[in-house]
């Protein structure tokens, strides 16, 4: 937990049943009650189903398959709320970053 409280890149890995969703699930709790804006976000819908408010990395990005990130951020109205996401994340937890 100290790396992370430090703003320091984490890998969690470990075999099913380890409780790396468990340990996540207390990262999440801990860095927002200091105050940090955190997302939880999965490869696949399956994999964000494991917490609340998560979602896929495509549907927190708006990106799909980010051939148009720079006009997703800059110049699509459409997508204010994609790059208010982008610029207000202290912390994105990507879970199961393995499986694609």
């Amino acid at each position: 937990m100290q790396h992370v409280t430090e703003g320091q890149n984490v890998l969690l890995m470990g075999s099913a049943g380890t409780d790396k969703s468990f340990l996540i699930k207390k990262i999440v709790d801990t860095m927002r009650k200091s105050g940090k804006k955190v997302y939880v976000a999965a490869t696949t819908g399956i994999a964000s189903s494991h917490y609340t408010d998560a979602s896929t990395i495509r549907r927190w990005s708006g990106i799909g398959d980010g051939s148009h990130l720079k006009d997703v951020i800059n110049n699509n109205k459409q997508y204010t709320d994609v790059k208010k996401r982008f610029l207000e994340t202290d912390i994105l937890i990507i879970d199961e970053c393995s499986i694609q």
